[in-house]
């Protein structure tokens, strides 16, 4: 039978994370810890290689130079999505701007009746639960994001009131707000926040905190919740306090369990 997409993701995490964890192993070993078979774990392993996540050298298997630090974000991306995730109820209709950070929370929402309007085209290849529906916005389609911009996009936020707004961004500060290095997508993200008449939240890791992109996006009196990680410097996040924000802070590592 077929596995489905999110399964073998799933898989690949796992196998991911126990390669992390004791630096160096080998095949046999991998299979044993997580009970996966041989032949399904040589698969798995040829695809993370052909992905370069991993490298394999006289049966030995370890993560690739370089993809430590990759792979460290994308656990810590998967930890901020899974929180904001928890957060969504049945019957939201939630805006998602083109973060893949944003994106990721589509796949950990949970199988409730939800609405996502979005101008990220990669929501396309996302898995998500089947009772929630993806909207996209429409557009003018720019690479090598897959943002859909423009007055189309535009208009169609025009028509949609949303009860929660899911961004990420290049930086956000307590003097600027939200900020990015695209002013085509600035403009789409404020238009979003705008359009929400519940909570606008702010996904960001440590390395965006205090930090100020090209362009504003929204102010920081309209952020009222940034998720973020443990590695955010605290005098940043209290100076987002002092704004009004609220902050739930995630430790990376429960991505690990």
């Amino acid at each position: 039978m077929k596995q489905s997409r999110q399964v073998i993701d799933q898989r690949h995490k796992k196998v991911l994370d126990y390669i992390e964890k004791t630096t160096e192993t080998t095949v046999y070993d991998i299979s044993e810890a997580l009970s996966i078979s041989v032949s399904t774990l040589r698969r798995d392993i040829n695809t993370l290689e052909e992905r370069g996540l991993i490298t394999k050298k006289r049966g030995a298997v370890q993560l690739a130079n370089g993809s430590k630090s990759i792979y460290a974000g994308n656990k810590i991306r998967n930890a901020l999505a899974k929180a904001m995730a928890g957060l969504v109820k049945d019957g939201d209709t939630v805006f998602i701007n083109t973060s893949s950070t944003a994106l990721s929370v589509l796949s950990y929402l949970p199988n409730e009746h939800i609405t996502v309007f979005t101008n990220n085209a990669n929501a396309i290849n996302t898995t998500h639960a089947n009772n929630i529906q993806v909207i996209l916005t429409g557009g003018e389609l720019r690479v090598p994001k897959y943002s859909m911009v423009g007055d189309i996009a535009k208009n169609t936020i025009d028509r949609i009131r949303g009860s929660k707004c899911i961004l990420g961004c290049n930086g956000i500060s307590a003097d600027n707000g939200v900020t990015t290095n695209n002013l085509i997508e600035a403009s789409i993200n404020e238009k979003m926040a705008e359009n929400t008449i519940g909570e606008v939240y702010v996904l960001a890791d440590h390395t965006k905190i205090g930090v100020d992109g090209n362009f504003l996006s929204v102010k920081p009196e309209k952020v009222n919740c940034l998720i973020t990680d443990s590695g955010a410097d605290p005098e940043q996040l209290e100076l987002l306090r002092n704004r009004g924000t609220r902050i739930i802070i995630v430790d990376s590592e429960v991505s690990k369990r």
